[in-house]
C-alpha cells in the first residue's frame, strides 16, 4: 500500500512536496514545503526536570528534532537505583517503568471531507482524500510527528518556490495530537524528611519506522539527549513562608524606584519562587486610606506595573526587587499602589498566621518648596531588651528655609506593670538642609512576661518660611515593642527512663525551656503502668516549682525489691499537668512535649549482670587496629565510631565504621575508601545523616576539607558542600535545632572567608555570616555546646577571647558575641578538653587543668552560669590526670572518660560515674576498668555503655579500643575476692603485687584480712628466705573497687624451682565474702649453675 511515488518524491532533494498536474495530464511545476528533513532525533527536553513530591504523576518533555522522515520510537525509563547521595529509591519514592516513546506519521490523522484547491485551478474545490500521497504527492505517509511531545505536531505548509527563491504557500498544514509519545513518571508521596531526591532518566534503543514495500528502511535515526535528572522536592521538609517585610512601603517620589523586600520564614529547605505582582489599588482598597490611586497603566502612570518571580534559594531567606517610580511635576496627594504575591512553588507557602502576602506603597509627592516632612515608614517592630530605636524623619523635595516640626511619644496600649512617660521635641532642618533628623526612642524592658506594648509617634505643626510652609506626608508611626519574656515550656528531660529493680530510687529530671521568667509551677503524678504501686515503688503526686531563671527541677520515684512470683521488666507512668500561671494564651506556662513519660524498672533477677560490667551479648570479637576517638549512637541502635584506625573487626575501614547493636559491622554502610586522616566528633542529625569532622582533607577521594556529612548508608552528601572548608583541623562541632551546625578547633579561615576557630554554618555547609566572633580565640577551641537558652559555650586551650581575658572558657551569644555576664576572670590554668551544657544552664567542664580562678580544682569543675564555681559540686580531690570525655545521663549522673587511674583517693582506671553533687557513684561498679584512655562515652536508651578510647583491656579482658558495658544501678556492699588464682613474679622483681577486688555494688565500707602463707606443698616459698610476709586489714571505702597489695621479693642465689606463696582472704565484713578467698603467688627462680652435660663424650679418630 505504501507508493513508490512515496520514496521518488522524497529523493528530490529530500524535499517534501509533489509536481502538480497540467491540463494535459503531465506533471507541471514542483510543490514543495521548502523544507528539507531528515529521520531527526529524539531527547530530552531538558537536563533537569523538577516536580514536588505530592504531584503523583509529572509529564516529562522530549523533543524529536532536526528531521521527521519516517515515525520513529525510543525506549524510556529509569536507570538502576543508585547509592549517590539524593536518590530516590524505586518503589518507595516512584515507580519504575519502561515505556515505548512513539512520533507516529501523521498519515492516520488525516480525514475525508476535507476540501482544497489544486494549484494553478481557481475556483475549484477537489475532496482531499485519505491517500494523497499516492495521488498528488504532497504530504506523504512518511511525515511523522516531531518538536515537543506536549504541543502537537503541525505540518509544513506546501506551496510554490518561485525564481526569485520565495515562498508562496499554496495549502496549510493542520494540528495534530497524540498520546503515544507522552511520558509520565509516577512519584509517591510520603511523610519522611528526606530532602530533594533524584530519578535518573534514560532514553535508549532509538527505532525508524520508515517502511517501504514492508520493510524497514534504516534512515540513521538518532538519540540526542539521552539521559536527564527529575528531582523530586520534598514536601515534607519546611520550606517555609513567603512574604512582604511590611505592609506599608514608602517612597520619596524622586528617588525614582522602590525596593521591595520579602522574607522567607518557618522553613527555609529547598528552592523556592513566588510571584510579585505590582498593580493599581482597588477602589473597595482605597477606601479611608487617605491617599490617592497611583496609576500604573496610564500614560502619565506614577509607577510601572510589573509581575516579577522571585526565586529563594536553598537556606536564602531575603530577597528585594525593584519597581521604577515615576516622578512629575504636579502638586498632589499622596497616592498608593498594590504589592502583592501569588503563586508559590517549590513547597513555600504564601498564607497562614505567619502571612503577609499584600502590601501598600505610598508614592510621596515632592513638589513642594519648603519640602515634604514625612516619616520613613508607618511601623515599626522591635524586642524588647533592644536599648534604642532610632526613626528618621525625611526632609523630601525642596529644601528652600529653615523648618521645623514637632514630634511626640506616647504609649497607646494599657499596662498595669510598665508606667511610661510620654516624650516630645522639635526637629530643624536649616536652609538647603536635606539630611534625616532622627528621633531616638529608648525601648522600654522588663523582666515581666506582658503583653505586647504599642507606641506612637507622631509629627505634627510644621513651620516653615512665610508662604513656604513644609507639607507634612506620614505623620504618624506605630512601634510595636516584642515582649521577649517568657514563662517557658516545661516538659520531660526523656520520653524513657530505666532504672534497675534495686536501684532504690530514680530521679527524674524536668526542664523548663524557652523562657525562664517569673515563678512558675507545674503538677506531677506518678501512678501504675504495668508496675504496682506499693509492690514495685511508691506512687506520689506533687507540685514542682521554678523560681525566676530556673531551667530545671526533680522529684524522685522510690523503687521496691520485692520478691515476686514473675521475673519482669515493668514499667511506671510519670506525668506533668497544669502548668501555672496561665494569665491568657500568651501569657502562660506551656506543657511542652514530652509531657508524658515512662520509668522503666528493669528486673535484678532476669537481668542479673552487675552495673559496670562487660556485657557478653555485645561482640567479644569487636576490635579497631587504633584509637576510637568518637562514638555515637542511631535512633536504631546502630552506632558509629570514629578515630584513627584502618581496621575494625579484621575489616578495612578507614577512621570511620558503623556497627549493628551486637558489635557487628554493618555492611550496608558503604564508605568506599573512607577518610584520609583520624576523625575527632561525630553527631546524628534528626534526619539520621552523620555530621563528620576532623583532621581529614578527604572522604572516599572527594575533596571535603574537615568536614563532612553522610547520608543514612554511608555515601557522601553532596547537598553539604562546604567549599574549601577548614584551613586547619575541626576538633569538635554542635548541631542546632535549626540544622545550622557550629564548628572548632584549630582553623583560622572556613571555605576562604576569615573565622578564627569557631564558626557557624548553614545546613547547606556553607558559612552562617550571621554568627561572628570577631578576633575569637587566641589559641585552639577543644569544645563547644549550646545551652539551653541558646547560647553557646566553648572550651580550650585559648587566653582570650575576643581581645577579653576568658582563659579557657567563654560563653557566646546566638550571634557570636561574647556574654559579659559570664566572667571567668583568672579562669583555668591548663587545657579545657569537653564543655558540656547541662539542662539547668550549668556547665560541667573537663580537661588536664588542675584549677579554675586560683582554686584547686583537678580536671573537673561544674560553673555556674555566671561563669563562678559551682560549689555544691563536690569532687575531693578529683582526677589524677586528664579527663576527655563527659556525659550526662538523663538522671543527672555523670560520666567521665580520661586517662586518669584515680578520682577523689578511689582506684578508678579511665572511667568513673559521678552523682549530681560530684562525688563518686558507687552504684555502678566498673573494677579495674581500662588500661588506658577512655575518649569516647555513648550511652544507650537502657543505660549500657559503648567506649572507645586507646584501651587494649577492660576488667582485666582483652578488649581491642572498644566495648560495651551494662549501666544501671546497683545498691550492695559488693563482695571481696581475689581476681586471679594465681599470680606471678620473677625472683629479682622488687616486690609483687597483688589485686583484691570488690565485685558488685560499692556501697558503704567493707574490709577483709589478707594473709601470706607458707605453701605445705611441695616448692613452697619460705617466709623470709624468698618473701617478706604480709598481714594487714584491707579496708574499701564507699566507692572503692580495688586494692593492691605489694609483697616483698627477697632474691638469693641458690639454684631451686618455681616456689609458691599462699595467699588467703579471711574476716570479711558480714556477708561480703566473694568466690575467690584463696590464691597463690608464684616465684620464678632466675638462678642456674655451669658444668658439663654429660658425664662421658666420645669421638672418632680422623675427625676434625
Amino acid at each position: 500500500e505504501k507508493s513508490q511515488q512515496n520514496n521518488i518524491t522524497r529523493s528530490k532533494g529530500s524535499q517534501y512536496g509533489y509536481f502538480s498536474i497540467l491540463p494535459d495530464g503531465g506533471l507541471g511545476q514542483f510543490v514543495d514545503s521548502g523544507v528539507t528533513v531528515g529521520p531527526g532525533r529524539i531527547g530530552f527536553e531538558s537536563e533537569h526536570y523538577y516536580a514536588d513530591e505530592i504531584t503523583g504523576t509529572h509529564f516529562i518533555k522530549l523533543k524529536r528534532q532536526d528531521g521527521n522522515l519516517g515515525a520513529a520510537a525510543v525506549l524510556a525509563g529509569m536507570i538502576n537505583p543508585s547509592t549517590a547521595a539524593g536518590m530516590s529509591s524505586e518503589g518507595i519514592d516512584y515507580e519504575k517503568e519502561i515505556k515505548q516513546i512513539i512520533y507516529p506519521t501523521t498519515w492516520n490523522f488525516l480525514y475525508r471531507g476535507r476540501h482544497f484547491t489544486p494549484p494553478g485551478v481557481s475556483n475549484t474545490w477537489l475532496p482531499w482524500p485519505m491517500a494523497q500521497s499516492i495521488h498528488h504527492g504532497g504530504w506523504q505517509a512518511s511525515d511523522a510527528f516531531s518538536g515537543v511531545n506536549n504541543i502537537g505536531y503541525t505540518q509544513h505548509d506546501l506551496g510554490i518556490r518561485l525564481p526569485d527563491g520565495s515562498f508562496v504557500p499554496q495549502v496549510y498544514g493542520n494540528t495534530y495530537f497524540t498520546d503515544l509519545n507522552e511520558w509520565f513518571v509516577t512519584i509517591n508521596d510520603d511523610d519522611i524528611i528526606e530532602g530533594n531526591e533524584r530519578i535518573e532518566l534514560s532514553l535508549y534503543q532509538p527505532k525508524s519506522m520508515l517502511y517501504l514495500g514492508g520493510a524497514n528502511m534504516n534512515v540513521g535515526f538518532a538519540l540526542g539527549r539521552r539521559s536527564a535528572f527529575l528531582t523530586t522536592i520534598d514536601n515534607d521538609f519546611n520550606h517555609g513562608i513567603l512574604r512582604l517585610t511590611d505592609s506599608e512601603f514608602y517612597i520619596d517620589e524622586s528617588k525614582r524606584s522602590i525596593t521591595i523586600h520579602l522574607e522567607r520564614v518557618k522553613g527555609s529547605n529547598g528552592q523556592v519562587s513566588v510571584e510579585l505582582h505590582a498593580r493599581d489599588i482597588l477602589e473597595s482598597e482605597l477606601s479611608g486610606s487617605g491617599y490617592a490611586k497611583a496609576m500604573g497603566a496610564s500614560l502619565d502612570s506614577d509607577y510601572q506595573p510589573r509581575i516579577i518571580d522571585v526565586t529563594f534559594e536553598p537556606e536564602e531567606t531575603f530577597k528585594s526587587v525593584s519597581i521604577n517610580i515615576n516622578n512629575d511635576t504636579f502638586r498632589e496627594d499622596d497616592e498608593a499602589f498594590i504589592v502583592e504575591l501569588k503563586s508559590p512553588k517549590g513547597g513555600a507557602e504564601i498564607g497562614g498566621p505567619f502571612a503577609n502576602s499584600q502590601a501598600k506603597v505610598i508614592i510621596v509627592d515632592d513638589d513642594y518648596d519648603a519640602g515634604v516632612l514625612t516619616l520613613v515608614k508607618g511601623e515599626y517592630t522591635i524586642d524588647e531588651g533592644q536599648d534604642v530605636l532610632e526613626i528618621p524623619v525625611r526632609r523630601i523635595g525642596g529644601t528652600q528655609g529653615l523648618v521645623e516640626v514637632n514630634y511626640s511619644i506616647e504609649r497607646i496600649s494599657e499596662s498595669e506593670e510598665n508606667e511610661y512617660e510620654g516624650f516630645a521635641g522639635t526637629l530643624t532642618w536649616s536652609n538647603k538642609d536635606a539630611g534625616d533628623k532622627i528621633i531616638e526612642f529608648e525601648v522600654p524592658d522588663n523582666d515581666l512576661v506582658d503583653e505586647d506594648q504599642l507606641y506612637r509617634i507622631v509629627i505634627s505643626n510644621p513651620v516653615g518660611p512665610q508662604s513656604k510652609t513644609p507639607r507634612l506626608s506620614i505623620s504618624q508611626t506605630t512601634i510595636t515593642v516584642v515582649n521577649d519574656d517568657r514563662y517557658g515550656q516545661i516538659a520531660f528531660a526523656s520520653a524513657d527512663y530505666y532504672v534497675t529493680e534495686n536501684g532504690g530510687e530514680f530521679v527524674v529530671s524536668v526542664n523548663r525551656t524557652g523562657g525562664l521568667t517569673g515563678e512558675v509551677s507545674v503538677e506531677y503524678e506518678v501512678v501504675d503502668g504495668t508496675a504496682k504501686n506499693g509492690e514495685d515503688f511508691l506512687a506520689s503526686a506533687g507540685t514542682l516549682n521554678f523560681g525566676p531563671g530556673q531551667p530545671s527541677a526533680t522529684f524522685v520515684v522510690p523503687v521496691l525489691n520485692e520478691n515476686e512470683a514473675i521475673d519482669q521488666n515493668e514499667t511506671v507512668v510519670l506525668k506533668l499537668t497544669n502548668a501555672q500561671p496561665r494569665i491568657d494564651l500568651v501569657r502562660r506556662a506551656v506543657l511542652g512535649t514530652p509531657n508524658i513519660a515512662v520509668l522503666n524498672i528493669i528486673d535484678d533477677e532476669i537481668n542479673n549482670v552487675p552495673p559496670g560490667t562487660i556485657d557478653t551479648s555485645f561482640n567479644q570479637s569487636a576490635a579497631t587496629d587504633d584509637f576510637i576517638d568518637a562514638v555515637v549512637i542511631q535512633k536504631d541502635g546502630k552506632f558509629i565510631i570514629g578515630g584513627e584506625f584502618k581496621n575494625v573487626n579484621g575489616l578495612v575501614r578507614s577512621r570511620l565504621a558503623r556497627l549493628n547493636p551486637d558489635g557487628e559491622i554493618d555492611g550496608s554502610y558503604n564508605l568506599g575508601t573512607g577518610f584520609d586522616g583520624p576523625v575527632r566528633v561525630i553527631k546524628i542529625a534528626e534526619d539520621g545523616k552523620a555530621m563528620v569532622a576532623g583532621y581529614f582533607k578527604s572522604f572516599n577521594g572527594r575533596s571535603r576539607n574537615g568536614i563532612a556529612r553522610l547520608n543514612g548508608d554511608g555515601i557522601l552528601d553532596e547537598t553539604f558542600n562546604p567549599g574549601g572548608g577548614a584551613d586547619n583541623p575541626i576538633n569538635d562541632l554542635v548541631l542546632q535545632e535549626d540544622g545550622k551546625i557550629i564548628i572548632v578547633g584549630e582553623f583560622s579561615t572556613f571555605n576562604g572567608i576569615n573565622r578564627v576557630r569557631i564558626a557557624r554554618l548553614l545546613p547547606n555547609g556553607e558559612l552562617d555570616e550571621t554568627f561572628n566572633a570577631g578576633i575569637g580565640p587566641d589559641a585552639t577551641v577543644n569544645s563547644v555546646d549550646i545551652l539551653i537558652n541558646g547560647r553557646v559555650v566553648v572550651g580550650g586551650d585559648f587566653k582570650t577571647f575576643n581581645l577579653q581575658m576568658m582563659p579557657g572558657v567563654a560563653v557566646l551569644e546566638s550571634n557570636g558575641g561574647l556574654v559579659e555576664s559570664f566572667a571567668a576572670h583568672d579562669g583555668f590554668n591548663g587545657s579545657v578538653k569537653k564543655v558540656v551544657a547541662q539542662s539547668d544552664l550549668k556547665v560541667v567542664v573537663g580537661g588536664l587543668f588542675t584549677q579554675y580562678q586560683n582554686e584547686g580544682v583537678n580536671r573537673i569543675v561544674r560553673l555556674n552560669p555566671d561563669g563562678s564555681r559551682d560549689d555544691s559540686f563536690s569532687i575531693g580531690t578529683g582526677a589524677n590526670a586528664g579527663v576527655y570525655e563527659v556525659v550526662i545521663q538523663p538522671d543527672g549522673k555523670i560520666l567521665l572518660g580520661g586517662n586518669f587511674n584515680e578520682f577523689n583517693g578511689l582506684n578508678k582506671n579511665g572511667i568513673v560515674r559521678l552523682k549530681r553533687d560530684g562525688s563518686v557513684d558507687p552504684t555502678i561498679n566498673f573494677g579495674s576498668g581500662a588500661n588506658g584512655s577512655v575518649l569516647a562515652i555513648a550511652l544507650r536508651s537502657d543505660y549500657k555503655l559503648i567506649l572507645g578510647g586507646g584501651f587494649t583491656e577492660f576488667n582485666n579482658e582483652p578488649r581491642e579500643h572498644i566495648v560495651q558495658i551494662h549501666g544501671g544501678i546497683i545498691r550492695t556492699p559488693g563482695r571481696l575476692q581475689f581476681n586471679f588464682p594465681r599470680y606471678f613474679v620473677n625472683e629479682k622483681g622488687t616486690n609483687a603485687t597483688v589485686q583484691v577486688i570488690r565485685t558488685g555494688g560499692l556501697i558503704g565500707d567493707i574490709g577483709v584480712n589478707f594473709k601470706t602463707v607458707d605453701d605445705d606443698r611441695l616448692g613452697s616459698a619460705d617466709e623470709g628466705l624468698d618473701y617478706v610476709a604480709v598481714n594487714k586489714e584491707l579496708t574499701f571505702p564507699e566507692g572503692e573497687a580495688i586494692q593492691n597489695v605489694a609483697i616483698d621479693i627477697l632474691d638469693d642465689i641458690e639454684i631451686e624451682n618455681d616456689e609458691l606463696v599462699g595467699l588467703i582472704l579471711s574476716e570479711f565484713t558480714e556477708n561480703t565474702e566473694g568466690l575467690q578467698s584463696e590464691a597463690e603467688l608464684l616465684i620464678s627462680s632466675d638462678d642456674s649453675s655451669i658444668g658439663f652435660g654429660s658425664p662421658l663424650y666420645t669421638v672418632t679418630e680422623g675427625q676434625d
